[in-house]
């Protein structure tokens, strides 16, 4: 499958926090000892105004039985008394809610703001594919076409980023000056990606075969991870899915939870109708049409072709 040329404007926000240091590990204000990462007065129904779920004679974050002073929002249910302020509300001081002590399954930290650009280029090499199309006037970060229609397209879905294929023979074949994979995965190398679904997530046509940190889990996502977008997360910054249906419910939303609340990479790849057969399409439709996106039912192949995407400004990977 080969697209033909289309120009792409791109642009990309990101956030940063701070705010004054204050001791209690979680840059608020100074004074309300919370953890909380809030000004104190703040009039969150906490009882005290500091949003730390204590009571207003203790002022540490803690409950007012236990009084430990170490602002870390903690329960005193736990019997820990942590010293480092950590907000986290488990009592271990790790800073680490969900008890595991990795600090890492947390909601994605991207809130928008501005990122620097980099001028560079994406061709495409294609000789079958399918189409995909926008919904709800959804406008791509860039786009290839193939005899008039878009079969390639790059997005920003919230915190994440996703990339869409009408053919699997693109993956990792993509021609390109841009730091494109680093961009999936949001890293400033290349991310650990898995990839699942049709056999031609495991290298077959396409070039995932010499990617340098690919783990390809089948036909299907491990049942580890089902329901679980944050130890995913914590384990790839990027998931390939090549369409294959049907497919549970539970990984079309841990799928949409991953990118949605926890910025990962998706790459949604599909192929040519009936190649990618009825059921194929609905599977990553269901995915797809959640970021906007739907996948067609069509074959165009009218031999090789080229796709050119020149950004003028891609963001960089943060």
């Amino acid at each position: 499958m080969t697209a033909a040329g289309s120009d792409a404007d791109v642009s990309g926000e990101s956030g940063a926090d701070g705010s004054a240091a204050t001791g209690d590990a979680e840059g608020d204000s100074a004074g309300d000892g919370d953890g909380d990462g809030d000004s104190a007065g703040d009039g969150d129904g906490d009882g005290d105004g500091d949003g730390d779920g204590d009571s207003a004679t203790t002022g540490d974050g803690d409950s007012a039985t236990t009084g430990d002073g170490d602002g870390d929002g903690d329960s005193a249910t736990t019997g820990t008394a942590s010293t480092t302020g950590d907000g986290d509300g488990d009592g271990d001081g790790d800073g680490d809610g969900d008890g595991d002590g990795d600090g890492d399954c947390l909601p994605s930290g991207n809130t928008g703001g501005d990122v620097p650009c980099v001028p560079c280029d994406l061709s495409l090499a294609s000789t079958a594919s399918s189409v995909l199309s926008p919904l709800n006037g959804n406008i791509f970060l860039g786009e290839a076409q193939l005899a008039g229609s878009t079969i390639y397209a790059l997005d920003e879905v919230g915190p994440g980023r996703v990339i869409f294929t009408a053919d699997t023979n693109i993956l990792y074949g993509e021609m390109t000056t841009c730091p494109l994979w680093e961009w999936l995965g949001g890293a400033a190398t290349l991310p650990d990606v898995a990839g699942f679904g049709k056999h031609v997530c495991s290298g077959l046509g396409n070039n995932l075969g010499t990617y340098p940190s690919y783990t390809h889990w089948g036909t299907a996502m491990p049942a580890a991870y089902i329901g679980d977008p944050c130890a995913l997360k914590t384990d790839y910054d990027a998931v390939i899915f090549c369409a294959l249906g049907p497919l549970d419910p539970q990984v079309t939303q841990t799928l949409v939870d991953y990118v949605t609340i926890y910025g990962g990479g998706l790459y949604l790849a599909s192929e040519y109708y009936p190649w990618a057969d009825d059921s194929d399409v609905a599977a990553i439709n269901s995915i797809a049409n959640q970021f906007d996106v739907e996948f067609g039912k069509e074959w165009l192949d009218w031999g090789s072709a080229t796709g050119d995407i020149d950004f003028a400004c891609f963001p960089a990977p943060q």
